[in-house]
């Protein structure tokens, strides 16, 4: 049977996308911010592997995937950056390929040469499985650089998100939840650095009634032109 999907782009990770062809789909909450905000003109291209949250962990036996994660940022200005991003399942979960896109804009919101430099990312995102594109949602998230230690840049972010897959049928297949992250990225030279980072991810599935905690930690290798 032919379903209609509707996709609300809210400038708001992608986050629980329910039912129907395949039984959960995957998402990366990883933000993985530079040391410092990227300026004018600046790439940054970030790649490695991530635990990627299951929307639905109980249809699948476990609340996490193992994938790998890319990322490619650009600096509009010292306080604007572009990124994409993109993940792919690479465990064995289901048999059938589960993958995302997601856009996200990063901005600073404060002076770029402060100890501790404040952000937003707003983000929209899509999730593909088994028929192509399934479900759609996003986050915002306030995001903090603390002062770094030498080498060692820490950094938090915290935000709501919200995900949708058919909003026609009743239940509404929809949820939504809030993302936690804390990383540091580790400057191994002038362009090369290292994320290391965890999120803790509440979701709450509106339209199975159910609700987990889900820990998610990824590492990643980025450099930056």
């Amino acid at each position: 049977m032919k379903k209609k999907y509707r996709f609300i782009g809210l400038n708001f990770v992608c986050f629980l996308m329910f039912s129907s062809c395949t039984p959960s789909l995957v998402y990366s909450p990883s933000v993985n911010l530079p040391p410092a905000p990227l300026s004018k003109k600046k790439i940054q291209v970030v790649g490695g592997v991530g635990w990627l949250p299951e929307t639905r962990p109980h249809r699948i036996g476990k609340e996490t995937a193992v994938g790998g994660e890319f990322t490619f940022r650009y600096g509009v200005s010292d306080y604007f950056t572009m990124q994409f991003k993109g993940w792919y399942d690479l465990s064995d979960n289901i048999e059938e390929k589960r993958y995302g896109l997601s856009y996200s804009n990063i901005i600073l919101l404060n002076d770029k040469n402060s100890r501790t430099r404040f952000g937003f990312i707003p983000t929209v995102a899509f999730a593909f499985g088994g028929r192509g594109l399934e479900g759609g949602g996003g986050a915002g998230q306030l995001v903090v650089w603390l002062p770094n230690h030498h080498k060692i840049h820490p950094y938090l972010a915290l935000g709501p998100a919200v995900g949708i897959r058919n909003l026609e049928e009743h239940p509404k297949q929809w949820g939504w939840g809030w993302v936690l992250n804390s990383g540091v990225a580790l400057k191994l030279s002038k362009n090369i650095a290292v994320n290391l980072e965890v999120a803790g991810i509440q979701q709450i599935n509106k339209y199975e009634g159910r609700s987990n905690f889900v820990v998610a930690p990824s590492i990643n290798l980025s450099m930056t032109l």
